[in-house]
């Protein structure tokens, strides 16, 4: 009935009452108005015919508007109760199922209450298995759910429509939710990765962001499966799109192509990332060596283990939320012939004294081997992105113009000072916090960088 806007008959009733006790003092109204259009026919010098038009105009008024207030409510009463029975059938339309939501209810409270009160329930629910977390754990461990396409397809609908169907037995996207937050209770941590990527995604927050949300969801779902290398990247662009409210950051749409090698799609996204994230920010998360032909040495390999870890020191959107540094930037990227890999060029300082480390930062590495910056042999050098962290490049044989990246690693003036970079290697990459920073007893503190020069990254 709201559609047809009608006065409700609780007020429609009152106001045709009180129009009706009011009817008596028409004729004082009468008179005000009779006075009232005199004086100002009066001062104003109108013509008496234009006097008794105005008195007479407002008499009608006073007559009409009354009685035409009550027909309408009285109209509006008699819709009001003639539609009555079809809004009492468009109520109760569902009927089964208010009744069946009832008696649940009910039935729950009944079990509560007799189970509160130390007696036996009437109706006894069905009790889980004791060997539930096991059973969780085997379910969750099917291939189905490693496979990263399916990531799309549980992560991007609301939780409402989703089903999962395993042999003949249906389970809604809610209890999904439920029993991987019971297993999660039981082990003390996320030991389903797909249930631990699920739970990322349902709490972030959409929002228009500064960086795109891309490389933040390849560090998560960095277990996931996939047959082809090519959808480490392309199986995740709809869900960064969703997250990122339909921005890419300050890149344009992404392009899709099958029709591009390997090599080529993982350098490109690879590119994108240093533009967004710094080099120094997205080479720390290489750790080991590539195994994708033609793949340029400073992009990184989503076919071997990624990331490092250790980088990332727990944070969660360390990538989006990663400090910003002028000094942590690409100069340019070239591709001087289509048949070779594409170059990255940056202009940095090359350090000239203290010393690095090039495993302890890693994870998995059993230990920590300082080495001294003067003991690196001829081909390999060590450029500064930001005090703390350097990149260590090895010249490529047959031309001095162009480098290979080898590794970021963490640079101090001291032994000590390295020490404290790896232990807090995560606030160093993430936060860009010079934890080996040492007092130089009153030299320059640029005293160990030469002057920056121009490094050709193939």
């Amino acid at each position: 009935m709201t559609e047809l806007h009608l006065v409700p008959i609780p007020i429609a009733v009152p106001l045709i009452v009180l129009t009706f006790v009011l009817t008596p003092a028409l004729p004082a109204v009468w008179a005000a108005i009779v006075v009232t259009k005199l004086v100002q026919g009066v001062r104003g010098r109108q013509p008496p015919w234009q006097t008794a038009l105005a008195i007479s105009r407002w008499i009608g008024l006073s007559i009409v508007l009354p009685w035409a207030a009550v027909v309408t409510l009285s109209v509006m009463i008699v819709v009001q109760l003639a539609l009555a029975p079809i809004a009492l059938i468009h109520h109760l339309r569902n009927l089964r199922r208010t009744v069946h939501w009832i008696s649940t209810r009910v039935e729950e409270w009944c079990r509560s209450w007799t189970v509160g009160m130390g007696m036996p329930s009437s109706v006894s629910a069905t009790a889980a298995p004791p060997d539930l977390p096991r059973i969780l754990r085997a379910y969750f461990s099917r291939r189905w759910f490693q496979r990263l396409w399916v990531l799309q397809e549980v992560a991007l609908p609301e939780l409402s429509r989703i089903r999962f169907v395993c042999g003949e037995k249906t389970t809604t996207g809610r209890r999904m939710m439920h029993l991987l937050a019971i297993l999660k209770r039981h082990d003390g941590s996320e030991k389903v990765e797909f249930g631990r990527i699920l739970t990322s995604f349902r709490q972030w927050t959409p929002r228009s962001p500064a960086r795109s949300h891309l490389l933040d969801i390849l560090i998560v779902t960095r277990t996931q499966h996939c047959q082809d290398p090519r959808d480490r990247i392309f199986g995740l662009l709809n869900i960064s799109k969703w997250l990122d409210h339909g921005d890419m950051g300050s890149n344009p749409d992404p392009r899709v192509s099958y029709v591009d090698p390997v090599a080529t799609v993982f350098a490109s996204y690879s590119a994108q990332f240093i533009r967004q994230h710094g080099p120094g920010f997205f080479l720390s998360l290489i750790k080991s060596r590539a195994n994708t032909p033609g793949l340029p040495s400073w992009a990184a390999d989503w076919t071997v283990p990624w990331p490092n870890q250790r980088a990332l020191a727990g944070v969660d959107f360390a990538a989006r939320f990663k400090a910003a540094n002028e000094k942590d930037r690409v100069l340019d990227f070239e591709t001087e012939d289509p048949g070779r890999r594409m170059a990255m060029k940056i202009t940095r300082p090359r350090i000239v004294r203290g010393f690095f480390t090039r495993d302890g930062q890693i994870d998995g590495t059993p230990g920590t081997h300082i080495e001294n910056v003067r003991q690196l042999v001829r081909e390999e050098t060590l450029v500064e992105m930001y005090p703390g962290l350097a990149l260590l490049l090895r010249k490529e044989s047959g031309d001095s113009d162009t480098h290979a990246f080898v590794r970021v690693c963490p640079h101090s003036l001291s032994r000590h000072g390295v020490e404290k970079l790896v232990e807090g290697w995560g606030r160093v990459v993430v936060n860009q916090e010079d934890l080996g920073r040492q007092d130089t007893h009153g030299s320059p503190s640029r005293a160990y960088l030469s002057l920056p020069g121009v490094y050709k990254i193939v």
